[in-house]
């Protein structure tokens, strides 16, 4: 957050010295032109610079959110010509300033060392007021295989714009 702030005091220091520059080259006439102008360009970027910041510590402070992971259920269709596993989970998000709505990047793990299986899968779902379903469908390589042998894992990697999440912000029930 500190960056931050210096990068956007640095940015409106550089640009008013630019403007205080071109003013006092000028005459009186354009003098009292460019100062208007000039604070009327002042005021507008002092808005759109307190909305970043807004926006910067409205992003920040979301290190706080807290993605559960509950009512995990995983099942095999050994189907005619590829079996096919089945991931269904609920998520909830928890903490305080939860966006409304946001995308949510999951990944699905499934490994097995004894049948020599190792698979991931990727898939974006919407979060409404910090609740979604997970749900994932993945072929597997071989029949006669237990939902018991594999070590499944759903895991949420980033949220919204790129927003990683930490391994600490991650709960299992």
């Amino acid at each position: 957050m500190i960056l931050t702030q210096r990068i956007l005091t640095a940015c409106k220091w550089g640009w008013i010295g630019g403007c205080l520059l071109v003013i006092a080259a000028c005459g009186d006439e354009q003098h009292n032109a460019l100062q208007n102008s000039f604070d009327d360009l002042k005021q507008s970027q002092t808005e759109q610079l307190a909305q970043l910041d807004k926006r910067l510590q409205a992003l920040e402070q979301n290190d706080e959110l807290e993605f559960v992971i509950y009512s995990l259920n995983h099942s095999i269709n050994d189907q005619l010509f590829q079996p096919l596993l089945t991931s269904q989970a609920r998520l909830r998000i928890e903490g305080d300033q939860v966006p409304e709505t946001l995308y949510l990047d999951v990944a699905l793990e499934v490994k097995s060392e004894k049948d020599n299986i190792s698979l991931a899968a990727r898939q974006v779902f919407p979060v409404v007021n910090g609740r979604s379903k997970l749900e994932f469908r993945q072929p597997l390589p071989a029949h006669g295989l237990k939902v018991e042998n594999l070590e499944i894992t759903l895991k949420p990697l980033n949220w919204y714009q790129g927003e990683v999440i930490a391994e600490k912000q991650i709960q299992y029930q």
